[in-house]
C-alpha cells in the first residue's frame, strides 16, 4: 500500500507542477497581450491627435515645402511651434520609454519629425540649440538612422512592404 500511496501522490504533484506551469504560461502570455494593448492605446491617442487637430495639419502641411509662412510670427506663433514640437517629444517619450517601438515611430510620426527638422523657416526664430529642444533634436536624429536603415532594406528587399510589414508591429 505505501508503494500505491507513494504513486499516486507522485502524480498528485506532478499534475499539480503542470497546471501551476500552465497557469504560469497563460499569466505570462495575457501579460504580453495587455502589454501590447497598452502600446496600441497609446499609438493611437498619439495618432488621433495628430490627425484631429486642424492647426497641427495645417503646421505640418506647411513644413512639408518649408514654406515662407512658418518664420512669420503671424502665420505660425511660437506657441503653436511649441505644441508641435511638445507634441513630438511625447512622440519621443514614448519611443524611449518602450512604449512605441522604433519602427512604428519612424513609419508613422518620423516624416514628419524630419520634415520639421529640415524646415529652416519653422527653427528661423526657434533657438535650435536651446537645450529644452534636445529631446526633439535626439528623436529627429533617431528617426534619420530609421530612415537610413529603412531604405538600405528597401535596396536589400526590393520592396520596402516587404521589410517594414516585418517590423512593424504593436
Amino acid at each position: 500500500m505505501n508503494t500505491t500511496a507513494g504513486v499516486v501522490s507522485a502524480c498528485a504533484a506532478t499534475i499539480g507542477a503542470l497546471v501551476a506551469l500552465g497557469t504560469l504560461i497563460r499569466s505570462m502570455h495575457e501579460y504580453v497581450l495587455q502589454g501590447r494593448q497598452k502600446r496600441s492605446e497609446a499609438f493611437f491617442a498619439l495618432r488621433a491627435r495628430l490627425k484631429g487637430d486642424a492647426r497641427m495639419v495645417e503646421i505640418l502641411r506647411l513644413i512639408q515645402d518649408d514654406d515662407p509662412k512658418l518664420a512669420d510670427q503671424e502665420e505660425v506663433s511660437y506657441t503653436e511651434k511649441y505644441e508641435v514640437l511638445g507634441y513630438f517629444e511625447e512622440v519621443a517619450l514614448m519611443l524611449n520609454s518602450g512604449v512605441v517601438r522604433p519602427a512604428v515611430a519612424w513609419y508613422m510620426f518620423g516624416y514628419y519629425a524630419l520634415r520639421l527638422s529640415d524646415s529652416g523657416n519653422f527653427w528661423s526664430n526657434i533657438e535650435r540649440a536651446d537645450p529644452y529642444w534636445a529631446l526633439f533634436n535626439t528623436f529627429a536624429e533617431k528617426m534619420n538612422q530609421l530612415e537610413v536603415e529603412m531604405c538600405r532594406r528597401h535596396d536589400s528587399h526590393g520592396s520596402s512592404a516587404v521589410a517594414q510589414s516585418k517590423t512593424l508591429r504593436f
